[in-house]
């Protein structure tokens, strides 16, 4: 075969598996399920879902929808869930995840240092989880703006649902981690970084706010500011426009956000949160939220994470954390669970199986990874609900979802299948 004729059989290849994708995603399909679970705490048993252009046409019990003819069918004996949402995916960023010239970068944007293409956007999106929130790191006392995207593979433009979401007040000790001591009596030189420890750091996040407050004090009085992106930014936090990030995992680190917020006037949602069991009062007080975890232990195997639920009903403060997003949901405090990304042994749905296990009922370990997340990232209007006119990113289970014995057996982003035989 010539090379010319080679090169125009595969340009023709490539055309019509293209139209087929675009088609598949159009092409109307009927889901028929023992029980979908719609995401609101409602159950449709012996329900059907109409898929069409990617959006849901129509759900409810099998019996009052009328399936058109030429429709694809796809009957199940499990059930039917929304596609999962991780709220604090800062995995997906790898080696980008901060920028090191400066401790306070809340100017920056995570969807700039996103590869759509990664085979962690795949491998997430085999594993349902169809949603995910770029976070930034923690190596910066203030870090970038974080994004909602789609997981999976399509058009980058189609798959962004926010570009421009909170920045991220780092509390651990991320930020001084590495940063070399003073050599000199003069104190900072050039073979240092700020912070140098938790009081320097949350110095920084204390100084660069009350630029951020000075400057719209000056600019409510009439008077002129030079323009700066990262203080507009967090001047934006501060009139309640955007709502901070603030990564926090113990008890002492979440009690200072909860003064910084009060000292400046912010609201915050805590993520990871290990020890925010402690601090119920504070967090119902600043009316804030919580995106918990990863629960997961120093070994890279589920023999660590067996090791922690063996100790989780002998070891009380071990008891205490692993019981955190019971401890969090009976307080009203809206919670959400987080693999921060991760896949296999520690993904989504694995988390949510391991918070069932330590208290959570299947409906809040599933609202926990849907609706909840959903809400606290704004695109509700769009997923972690199972409703006419949302978004078709939905989990197909052979069984009960969550149940050991449950398997993904097909997955749903924007009504193309993304994992899942061919049916």
């Amino acid at each position: 075969m010539r090379l010319g004729q080679l090169a125009a059989m595969m340009t023709t290849l490539v055309l019509w598996s293209a139209l087929s994708s675009l088609l598949g995603a159009q092409q109307t399909l009927a889901i028929s399920a023992e029980k979908i679970y719609v995401g609101d705490g409602t159950i449709i048993e012996k329900g059907v879902i109409i898929v069409s252009g990617g959006k849901i046409l129509a759900i409810g019990p099998g019996s009052q929808i009328e399936i058109p003819r030429g429709t694809r069918r796809l009957r199940v004996r499990g059930s039917v869930t929304p596609g999962f949402i991780d709220a604090a995916a800062d995995a997906l960023l790898g080696a980008s995840k901060d920028e090191q010239s400066s401790e306070v970068t809340p100017e920056g944007r995570a969807i700039d240092g996103l590869d759509f293409g990664s085979l962690l956007m795949k491998r997430l999106a085999r594993e349902g989880v169809t949603t995910v929130y770029a976070t930034a790191g923690n190596s910066a006392v203030i870090t970038a703006q974080g994004a909602t995207v789609k997981t999976g593979t399509g058009d980058v433009q189609n798959r962004i649902l926010t570009r421009d979401g909170a920045p991220k007040l780092v509390l651990i000790s991320g930020p001084e981690r590495g940063n070399a001591r003073p050599r000199n009596p003069a104190g900072i030189s050039d073979f240092t970084r700020l912070p140098l420890g938790r009081m320097g750091g949350i110095f920084v996040a204390r100084s660069a706010l009350g630029q951020a407050k000075d400057r719209l004090r000056i600019a409510k009085a009439g008077g002129k500011v030079a323009k700066n992106a990262a203080f507009d930014v967090l001047g934006e936090v501060l009139s309640g426009k955007r709502r901070m990030r603030v990564l926090a995992r113990r008890q002492n680190e979440v009690s200072t956000a909860s003064r910084l917020a009060k000292e400046f006037g912010f609201s915050y949602v805590i993520e990871q949160g290990n020890e925010a069991y402690k601090n119920i009062r504070e967090l119902k007080r600043d009316h804030a939220a919580v995106i918990y975890g990863p629960m997961r232990s120093s070994s890279p195997s589920m023999a660590g994470v067996s090791r922690q639920l063996r100790r989780f009903f002998t070891d009380p403060n071990l008891n205490k954390i692993l019981s955190t997003p019971r401890v969090l949901i009976d307080a009203k405090i809206p919670t959400a669970l987080t693999a921060g990304g991760n896949t296999g042994e520690y993904g989504l749905a694995r988390q949510a199986m391991l918070a069932m296990r330590c208290g959570l009922s299947r409906a809040e370990a599933l609202a926990a990874v849907t609706t909840v997340p959903a809400q606290l990232l704004g695109v509700q209007d769009r997923v972690g609900t199972l409703k006419v006119g949302r978004d078709a990113d939905l989990i197909v289970w052979s069984g009960e979802p969550l149940d050991a014995t449950s398997i993904q057996s097909h997955v749903f982003i924007g009504g193309r299948r993304v994992a899942g035989k061919v049916f």
